[in-house]
Formats: C-alpha cells, structure tokens, sequence
C-alpha cells in the first residue's frame, strides 16, 4: 500500500494494455503515456494567417498503452488539436486503419495505393496533382513504404515513412556487440539512403514525415 500511496496517479484509471508489460519497467510508459499529454490551453497560437502551418505526426496506427483511448478517439483529438493550433497540412503516418472522423474544416486523402501514409488539410486549400509511388527496400524488411505527392501553391509535397530497418538488439533483448552494431548502422544508412534518392527523383520541394534517423546519421 505504501508503494500505491507514492505513486504521483491512481493505477486503475488506465486500462493497462498487457501486451507492453514487458516493455514497462519501473512504470516508464505508464509515465511517459501521464506526463506527455497535451494541454491545448498551454499553446501559444500565431496568429499570422500568411504562413503555412505543417504537422507531422506517426500515429503508430492509434495504438495506446492505454486500452480506453480508442482508435476513434486517438483521431478525434488529432483533429482537435489541428483545429486549435490552426494546422493547414497534418501528415500522418503508419495510419493503416479504415477510420475517418468528419470535421467542417478538414478533408482527407487517404488511399491504399499509399499505404500508410494520409494527409488531413483544410478544406479551402487547393491541394492537386495527388499520387503515390513505392520505396525500394529490402526483401525481408516491411514493404509496406511509400511516398505520397500533392501539389499546393506551385509547391510539391512528398509525405513519406523511411525504413528503420535493423534493430540494435538480438532477441534476448541485449544490445549487440559493437562490430555488429556497426554493420546494422551501415546496413540501415544505406536502405534509407536509396529511398530518399528515390524520392529526390520525384523533385520535391519539401519531403515531410517519418525518417528514422537524426542529424549525426549519414542519410541527413
């Protein structure tokens, strides 16, 4: 009882998902989930309406920790936050679901020929020129990127979701020694730089998402 009495939020209000117990020591999700919520009456809104304003966000396809945030609800306060930050363009990614929630001033493109990827846009924007083309990859790794072109203002936007690749740990959950990270490094680095060559093939003039990797990366 003590231990309950020290924590800084009452256990039972989540619907913990057990699937991620194993990824939850010490409550680490459970806390990161608690203090990264959002408080729309903190965000300063700029009210200059001459200026694009962009989002981009991977929805991770509306999972939660928390079993009571339904995948419905997950959307329906994506577009609240758009409609109070004022968002002109929301990008989103690993958005695999077939859900949509109506809102007065947003529409959606959203097609399995760009699987994944959708963008939500104000409905007075004049967005053209839509299509979709495929990233190369590796066979064994998720087939499923993509790169969705729009046009807006004489300007072409790609929105895309780059591979991550190999993961840094065997499947103990160890980090692998150093020789073989390196060699998962490299690996990664070169996949995601054949999909952003890809891309630049395609002349944009803002690519917009998900990249999988920082600025010390080689791709950047």
């Amino acid at each position: 009882m003590q231990f309950i009495k020290s924590l800084h939020f009452n256990p039972f209000d989540i619907n913990f998902d057990i699937n991620l117990s194993n990824k939850n020591m010490n409550f680490r999700m459970i806390n990161f989930y608690l203090n990264h919520k959002l408080n729309l009456s903190t965000i300063k809104i700029d009210k200059m309406t001459s200026q694009l304003k962009i989002m981009s966000l991977n929805v991770h396809n509306f999972k939660s920790i928390n079993l009571n945030d339904k995948p419905v609800n997950i959307l329906k306060e994506i577009l609240k936050i758009c409609n109070h930050v004022n968002i002109d363009l929301c990008c989103l990614q690993e958005y695999y679901m077939d859900i949509e929630v109506a809102d007065d001033n947003y529409k959606y493109i959203r097609n399995k020929n760009h699987i994944g990827l959708v963008l939500i846009y104000k409905k007075n924007l004049p967005v053209y020129d839509i299509s979709s083309f495929k990233l190369p990859n590796e066979k064994n790794l998720d087939q499923r990127r993509y790169g969705l072109v729009f046009n807006l203002y004489d300007k072409k936007y790609i929105i895309t979701h780059l591979e991550i690749g190999k993961r840094f740990y065997d499947r103990s959950g160890s980090l692998v020694y150093a020789d073989e990270l390196y060699k998962i490094i490299t690996y990664n680095n070169q996949i995601r730089i054949k999909q952003i060559n890809r891309i630049l093939e395609e002349k944009p003039d803002f690519i917009i998402g998900d990249f999988n990797f920082n600025t010390f990366d080689n791709e950047y």
